[in-house]
Order: C-alpha cells, then sequence, then structure tokens
C-alpha cells in the first residue's frame, strides 16, 4: 500500500508508480488522483474497476477510516488480488493505451 494523504498533486506520478510496484494507493481525492483512481466500493470491486482507495475529508478520521478499508479488502485475498492485478492494466501517461504499468512483470 501507498499511502498519499496529499491536499494538493498536481503531476499524477505517485500513482502510477504504485500500480508499477503493485501497491494499492490509499488516497485523499484531489487533483490528478482524482482522475486516475477508482476507488474501492462494492460495486466497482464487482466489475473489476477499482484501482485503489480513497477519501474526501482531509482529516486524520478519514485517513483512518480508509486505512481500515485497505487492510479488510487486504485480508480478503481474492478481492486484493482482483484489485492488484487491475492497477496493472492502467496505462502508463504518454506511452499509449496498449502500454500497461507493470510492463514485463510476470506477476501482471
Amino acid at each position: 500500500m501507498l499511502v498519499m494523504p496529499s491536499r494538493y498533486e498536481p503531476c499524477r506520478l505517485s500513482q502510477f508508480y504504485s500500480f508499477r510496484y503493485s501497491c494499492v494507493p490509499i488516497v485523499r481525492q484531489t487533483g490528478g488522483l482524482t482522475d486516475t483512481i477508482v476507488p474501492f466500493k462494492p460495486v466497482t470491486a464487482q466489475a473489476s474497476l477499482a484501482t485503489g482507495v480513497h477519501f474526501t475529508d482531509p482529516s486524520h478520521e478519514a485517513l483512518l477510516t480508509t486505512f481500515l478499508l485497505a487492510l479488510r479488502v487486504y485480508r480478503d485475498r481474492d478481492q486484493w488480488e482482483r484489485l492488484v492485478l487491475r492497477e496493472c492494466t492502467q496505462t502508463c501517461p504518454g506511452h499509449g493505451q496498449h502500454n500497461n504499468i507493470c510492463g514485463y512483470t510476470n506477476r501482471c
């Protein structure tokens, strides 16, 4: 997991680094994080669309609640694996849609 409780995030690189190394991003919904992280929710999890976990309120309570959600997902190995594999299908900005983040790794 990569925790990014940012108040401002202009460049979208950190979450792509987390995708590359199969780390699930836990982020505050702001800037480029809003555009690139599909939040884990029951609907997105069942459709295998989620790419991370996020929260909106910039408070330590919201971060803790979101982190505990990520831990619950981690305990469910099937959901966790789907979440990590979904990250690997994300494309690297500027490299076209056929170049996935995980590239040559065997895991994805």
